[in-house]
């Protein structure tokens, strides 16, 4: 019996630690697949596509560039209905720490503010050439570690990389 105590009083943290470290890494790589999939339509349809952040919500979705809405007046994006373009939030223990986009992703000290949607969300937009706004976003998990989606304005890949505590 005390063998099984002592047991589970290691395995278990170990085992809440790993599953942290699992929920962290599967938001990023979800986020990061909105971006790909994202920068994809743009260049399949030849038409501009966003990704949208909520950062006090702590959601992401993606929207498309519509003529004919843009014709009428109205916003001229409107919601993407594919399974990577619907709206997903964050898992628990896990928020958007830092969201930098356009030239503040890179930081210089001249840098310009990211573009806005009408409700107050981020938005990096991509383009049918395969550019788009350049990106930082954050991601942190309940332990404090932090996993970054990094953009790149003039060729559009992303990548995700380990940040250091701080």
């Amino acid at each position: 019996m005390l063998l099984i105590v002592v047991a589970s009083a290691i395995v278990i943290p170990n085992y809440l630690r790993h599953m942290e470290a699992a929920r962290l890494d599967t938001s990023a790589r979800r986020l990061l697949s909105c971006f790909l999939y994202a920068r994809s339509q743009a260049i399949i349809r030849n038409a501009p596509y966003r990704l949208n952040v909520e950062q006090d919500g702590q959601r992401y979705w993606v929207t498309c560039y519509d003529a004919d809405q843009a014709d009428q007046g109205q916003d001229p994006f409107r919601a993407d209905t594919s399974t990577l373009g619907l709206p997903e939030e964050l898992p628990e223990g896990v928020t958007f720490e830092q969201v930098l986009i356009g030239d503040e992703s890179r930081q210089d000290a001249g840098s310009t503010a990211a573009q806005t949607n009408d409700d107050g969300s981020l938005f990096i937009e991509f383009r049918p050439d395969g550019t788009c706004d350049g990106a930082h976003i954050l991601v942190k998990g309940s332990r404090d570690e932090r996993l970054a989606l990094r953009a790149d304005a003039l060729t559009g890949r992303a990548e995700i990389a380990q940040e250091a505590k701080q």
